[in-house]
C-alpha cells in the first residue's frame, strides 16, 4: 500500500486526486508493462478502472492473505507439499491434504461439523455437459450484469440520503438500488472467480467448489457467512482468525462448558478480521471513497447477531430449528436483516460506481 502512494506521487501530490481523476477521465491502459504491475503486491496505478481495481484486488487477495493463511498450518504439512498442492492452495485455499486434515478435524469435534455439505464436483464427474452447464450459467450472470448496470446508470446512487444510515424496508428506491447492487456483487464475484477457477482445477485434475452456493436461499446469517458466500475467502478467515482464537481460548479456559463461550469470542474475532480486510480492500480499491470504519461497522453488527442467533438457537428463531416454518422465518429475517445495515457495506462501492466499469456488452445495455 505504502508502494503505491509512492509511486502516485512520482505523478502527482495527491495520490487521491491523480486516482480519482484518472477513473474520472475514462482513459484506456494500454500500457502492458503497467497492466503486469497491477498483478503484484505493490500494486501500481494502472489508467483503466476495471483492471486497475480488479486485478489489484484480486492481488490483494491472493497475495496477502493466502501468505498469512499458510502460516496457520504445520510445517510439516506445508513441507510435503508438491507444486501442484501449492498452485490448488493459491487459488481455492485447498488441495488434497488439507481436505483430510478438514475430515480428522470433523472426526475429532464432531459437534461443530455442520450438516450443511458444500457442492463439490470431482474431476472425473465434470464431464462436457458439465462445463456447457457452467458456460451458460456463466453467460446468463453476464446478462443480469448488463440489467443491473443499466439500471444503476439510469437511476444513480442516491449517496446524500444513503450516508451512514440504516435502510429502512418501505425506501423503495433504496430497496431496488441495494438489489441491483446484490446482484452485480454476486455476478461480478462469479464472472471474476470461476472461469479462471475451473481451468486450474481442469489442468490440475482437482475438485471444483462453486465460490457462492446460492447465497439468496440463506436461512441464517451464520448459513450465509459460513456456508454459503465467497467459500474461498472465508475459508481463509477461519483459519487465520477463528481457528487460532479457539485454540488460545482452549489452552486458557480448559473447561467443557466454556466451549461455547469460546466460539463466541472467535467468531467476533473472526468478523473483526474480515472488518479489516474489507477496509483494506476499500482504501486499495477506491480509496477516494473510504470512510474508516463504514465497512467495519457492518460486519461487527453482523458478528453480534451471528452470535445472538446462536444463543437463541434452542428457541427454534430465525431460521436455526429444522422445521419449515422457522427455515421461512430465518430466510426472511435474514433478508431484512442484510437489506437494513446494507448501506455500510456497499456505500463506498455504489459512490465509486466502481462495478459500472466491469465490461458488458453495449448492445444488450
Amino acid at each position: 500500500m505504502v508502494a503505491y502512494y509512492l509511486s502516485c506521487h512520482l505523478n502527482s501530490s495527491n495520490p487521491l486526486q491523480l486516482t480519482q481523476s484518472k477513473f474520472n477521465s475514462g482513459s484506456s491502459c494500454d500500457d502492458s508493462v503497467c497492466l503486469a504491475a497491477c498483478t503484484f503486491p505493490l500494486m501500481f496505478p494502472c489508467g483503466d478502472i476495471f483492471w486497475d481495481q480488479s486485478l489489484r484486488g484480486l492481488a490483494m487477495f491472493f497475495f496477502m492473505l493466502r501468505f498469512i493463511e499458510i502460516g496457520t498450518f504445520p510445517r510439516g504439512l506445508t513441507a510435503n507439499w508438491s507444486p501442484r498442492d501449492y498452485y490448488e492452495f493459491i487459488g481455492t485455499s485447498d488441495n488434497d491434504s488439507l481436505r483430510l486434515l478438514a475430515v480428522k478435524a470433523e472426526k475429532t469435534n464432531p459437534q461443530r461439523t455442520s450438516s450443511y455439505q458444500a457442492r463439490t464436483f470431482k474431476y472425473k464427474d465434470r464431464n462436457i455437459l458439465f462445463y456447457i452447464w457452467q458456460s451458460s450459467r456463466l453467460i446468463g450472470s453476464l446478462l443480469i450484469l448488463t440489467w443491473s448496470q443499466a439500471y444503476l446508470e439510469t437511476y444513480p446512487y442516491n449517496r446524500d440520503k444513503r450516508f451512514w444510515t440504516f435502510l429502512m424496508p418501505w425506501d423503495r428506491e433504496g430497496v431496488l438500488e441495494v438489489f441491483a447492487f446484490a446482484i452485480q456483487l454476486f455476478t461480478v464475484i462469479d464472472l471474476l472467480y470461476t472461469p479462471g477457477t475451473l481451468i486450474m482445477v481442469h489442468f490440475l485434475q482437482a475438485p471444483f467448489t462453486p465460490v457462492c452456493d446460492s447465497p439468496y436461499f440463506s436461512t441464517s446469517l451464520r448459513d450465509f457467512w459460513s456456508n454459503r458466500w465467497n467459500r474461498y475467502i472465508k475459508t481463509t478467515i477461519h483459519r487465520i482468525s477463528f481457528a487460532p482464537t479457539v485454540q488460545y481460548l482452549r489452552l486458557v479456559d480448559p473447561r467443557p462448558e466454556a466451549q461455547e463461550t469460546h466460539y463466541a469470542i472467535a467468531t467476533l474475532v473472526a468478523f473483526a478480521m474480515s472488518a479489516l480486510v474489507h477496509e483494506y480492500a476499500v482504501v486499495m480499491l477506491i480509496p477516494y471513497e473510504w470512510v474508516p470504519g463504514e465497512s467495519a461497522i457492518f460486519f461487527m453488527i453482523h458478528g453480534v447477531f451471528c452470535v445472538a442467533t446462536e444463543r437463541w438457537k434452542k428457541y427454534g428463531l430465525f431460521g436455526l430449528a429444522d422445521d419449515v416454518a422457522s427455515r421461512w422465518i430465518g430466510w426472511i429475517a435474514t433478508a431484512l436483516f442484510f437489506l437494513v445495515t446494507s448501506p455500510f457495506f456497499v456505500g463506498p462501492f455504489m459512490r465509486s460506481g466502481v462495478f459500472l466499469q466491469m465490461p458488458v456488452p453495449l448492445l444488450l445495455k
